[in-house]
């Protein structure tokens, strides 16, 4: 639950509008910051999901794949959310060439211990 919060919260402002009043997006500073904290966030989460899961009995593997696909669809909508409303498709590429790995990697770590 503590990382499933701030992942909700993050698919609303993360790549969302910076500037309400103009509606304008924040530009590449705000983009690169969103895309660092959605990182942090789905790692974490993945991270303490396999780990969860592995305390459950399940196996290395099935542990890594029940983590990863929730948070791999959470970054997948954070994703086409931003590349609709702010900071366009380029900002969603670079989300997702950043948090696939970082999803994959953290949950990998977290199945193992």
């Amino acid at each position: 639950m503590a990382f499933l919060v701030p992942q909700t919260l993050l698919v609303a402002v993360a790549f969302g509008t910076a500037d309400y009043a103009t509606g304008r997006a924040g530009g590449p500073g705000f983009t690169l910051l969103a895309v660092l904290v959605v990182v942090f966030a789905c790692g974490a989460g993945s991270l303490t999901a396999a780990r969860e899961f592995r305390r459950a009995e399940l196996s290395q593997l099935d542990s890594m794949r029940t983590a990863v696909l929730p948070t791999g669809l959470l970054a997948l909508g954070i994703a086409a959310h931003g590349g609709l409303n702010g900071s366009g498709w380029l900002g969603a590429g670079l989300l997702l060439l950043a948090t696939g790995p970082a999803i994959v990697l953290c949950a990998r770590i977290g199945a193992r211990t």
